[in-house]
């Protein structure tokens, strides 16, 4: 080999060695922001878990538990109100450090507005051009605008059953978003699980006061057949 062959296969190999690093840099990169989200999944099971009888409370810390581990600012919880048959709607169960003039009230109309309209369309919404009259998030430096905002759908059996927002001075990348997609399934499992173990509480309830009621009935006409036998004597 002459000296021009050497150098050429010497920047040849150079560039094969930083090409494996950077690959090999990538590689970890994408390993730690696995095992985060892995993590992240793991530690929503046990809030789920502590809080799966009390459904404030397992919204609550849902919430507060998604909203410090994205680093976001703001956070709230819309769940689909039933009640009446005639009066569906969106009702804010919680919130994280929500500016109270975003919300006067804690009732949003199915279609109305950003959160209506991704309750009907049923897909997550990623703001970064997030409008300056929207929201503002407030700590001890003012009042700012976010950077980005998030509205992810909580779906069972592809029904929208409520709606997360949160908002965030930094953005949040890919396995934030494929993190809080995986974690919204999970938190509307479990509010299905919970609204249905209630509804089964109330029918049961009213089941036994019902059988209280035919039993006293019962009591009372065995009670009346007795004096009407004895005045008949």
């Amino acid at each position: 080999f002459n000296a021009a062959d050497v150098q050429a296969n010497q920047h040849t190999i150079s560039g094969e060695l930083i090409a494996m690093r950077e690959k090999m840099k990538k590689q970890r990169e994408e390993g730690l922001r696995l095992q985060w989200v892995s993590d992240g999944l793991n530690k929503l099971t046990e809030v789920i878990r502590d809080h799966q009888s009390d459904f404030r409370s397992l919204c609550e810390k849902s919430v507060f538990f998604l909203i410090k581990y994205l680093k976001a600012q703001q956070g709230g919880l819309f769940v689909l109100n039933e009640d009446d048959e005639d009066d569906k709607h969106l009702e804010l169960v919680t919130c994280y450090a929500f500016d109270r003039k975003k919300f006067v009230t804690k009732r949003i109309e199915i279609g109305e507005g950003i959160l209506g309209q991704v309750f009907l369309e049923g897909a997550p919404v990623f703001m970064r051009a997030v409008p300056a009259d929207y929201i503002q998030i407030t700590s001890g430096l003012g009042e700012a605008n976010p950077n980005c905002i998030t509205i992810q759908p909580l779906k069972h059996n592809e029904e929208v059953v409520a709606l997360l927002e949160i908002a965030s001075f930094a953005e949040f990348d890919q396995y934030a978003l494929d993190f809080l997609s995986t974690a919204c399934k999970s938190i509307a499992a479990s509010i299905i699980a919970l609204q249905s173990s209630q509804k089964t509480k109330i029918l049961l309830e009213k089941s036994q006061q019902q059988a209280e009621e035919m039993r006293a009935q019962e009591e009372e006409m065995r009670q009346n057949m007795e004096e009407l036998e004895a005045t008949q004597e």
